[in-house]
């Protein structure tokens, strides 16, 4: 099973409105809200792909009833403690009249007095954690929280034989991919700023130095999302390309969620090649680009990954 891990949840207020303009006055076409936060994004995916999957995070207590039964409507089962904190509100705004993707604003996380709901988290997790499952550890930690506090969720996969995979940013990446122990690491360009020796003048140095330290620390599959470049990865100390044509981008929010999605379903489905894990995340968040349905989704990754084009760079160093 794969367990997604999230402390900073929310709720995605989504209005799609006539039109965008500085000062100017518009329509709400639709609105609708929506469980959020990278580990509950990347949940939905994965059910999408036929995945077993379980949730787990942080709540305010007085949004817990619906947080729970907004996940059961795509199929999610969820481990949540409660924080006596407001959860998040998060905007996200889709220009109808120019068919832009969506522009997403986030609102700021829990605060510091999270910590002890985090432990208790961390001991659920443990009760129902199974040797070889894969603990997927997600986004930004609660605001004045120690930077080592996803540690507490790795001696939880250390101690159950799970696996560990990251999509988190900041100090906490850095301090996680020097424990070790890590089989799956997916930073966007940008994210990979806090690693060290990651101070190229270029990106795709910037790229190649990250991917170095992460083999280096013995990442089994490191990755970097680089958007409309594709996804570049390590095999064998060599570096790949891996990327797919797609059609009209129509949702740019959330691509790396879809992205680690479907590497950790690959990875789930006992897949150990670097280049086939990496694969099916790219066609996966190109899937989510195009706003391909729920019902389609599968398929359309499906689909996507007949036309994957994997590129080789040369040496990583």
């Amino acid at each position: 099973m794969i367990r997604t891990v999230t402390l900073n949840t929310g709720f995605d207020e989504v209005y799609a409105v006539s039109d965008i303009k500085p000062g100017g006055v518009a329509n709400i076409l639709e609105y609708h809200s929506e469980p959020s936060g990278k580990g509950i994004n990347c949940a939905k995916v994965l059910r999408r792909l036929g995945q077993d999957v379980r949730a787990y995070g942080l709540i305010g207590h007085e949004d817990r009833d619906l947080f729970l039964r907004s996940l059961s409507v795509d199929g999610i089962e969820a481990t949540l403690t409660t924080v006596n904190a407001p959860t998040r509100r998060n905007l996200t705004l889709f220009s109808n009249g120019a068919c832009s993707p969506a522009a997403h604003f986030r609102a700021s996380g829990f605060p510091r007095s999270a910590l002890q709901p985090i432990q208790g988290l961390a001991f659920q997790l443990e009760k129902e954690c199974e040797p070889n499952d894969i603990i997927s550890l997600h986004g930004s930690i609660p605001d004045g929280c120690p930077t080592d506090v996803w540690s507490l969720f790795v001696a939880v996969a250390e101690r159950k034989k799970a696996r560990v995979a990251l999509d988190v940013y900041g100090l906490p990446l850095r301090l996680l991919v020097e424990n070790g122990h890590v089989c799956l690491c997916k930073p966007n360009d940008e994210e990979i700023e806090s690693l060290p020796g990651v101070d190229g003048s270029s990106s795709d140095t910037c790229t190649r130095q990250a991917l170095s330290y992460m083999s280096a620390h013995g990442v089994q599959i490191s990755a970097v999302t680089r958007g409309e470049q594709g996804v570049w990865f390590v095999r064998s100390g060599r570096l790949f390309c891996s990327s797919v044509k797609a059609g009209e981008a129509k949702v740019l929010v959330g691509a790396g969620d879809a992205c680690m999605a479907g590497m950790l379903a690959a990875m789930n489905e006992g897949n150990q090649d670097s280049t086939e894990v990496v694969a099916l995340g790219t066609a996966a968040a190109a899937a989510h680009v195009e706003g391909s349905s729920v019902k389609k989704y599968r398929a359309r990754v499906e689909t996507l990954l007949k036309s994957i084009l994997t590129s080789e760079l040369g040496p990583v160093g």
